[in-house]
């Protein structure tokens, strides 16, 4: 019963590292491409904000989308499974 907050839960704090993640990866892109001189060090991740860099985008992206729809998918069989009428003799 607990996995059905627990998932959803997961699914979500995982999408919004995952779209910060992909900040951070950008940030370094854009490091890499300059001098040395004109590196600042700003660690503001905000200004690769784009419409692919959503928290909603890494909750959709394809590695959380197939674990965590796996997960609830085999939860809900389980669920199915337990409460089921038993037919039995």
């Amino acid at each position: 019963m607990i996995s059905y907050l627990g998932i959803p839960s997961f699914w979500i704090l995982d999408g919004y590292f995952i779209s910060i993640e992909r900040r951070y990866r950008d940030l370094y892109d854009w490091v890499t491409k300059k001098d040395e001189v004109d590196i600042d060090y700003d660690m503001d991740h905000r200004k690769f904000a784009k419409e692919d860099r959503t928290w909603i985008s890494g909750i959709f992206s394809s590695t959380p989308l197939i674990f965590y729809g796996t997960s609830i998918i085999t939860t809900l069989i389980v669920m199915y499974l337990l409460n089921a009428p038993h037919t039995g003799k």
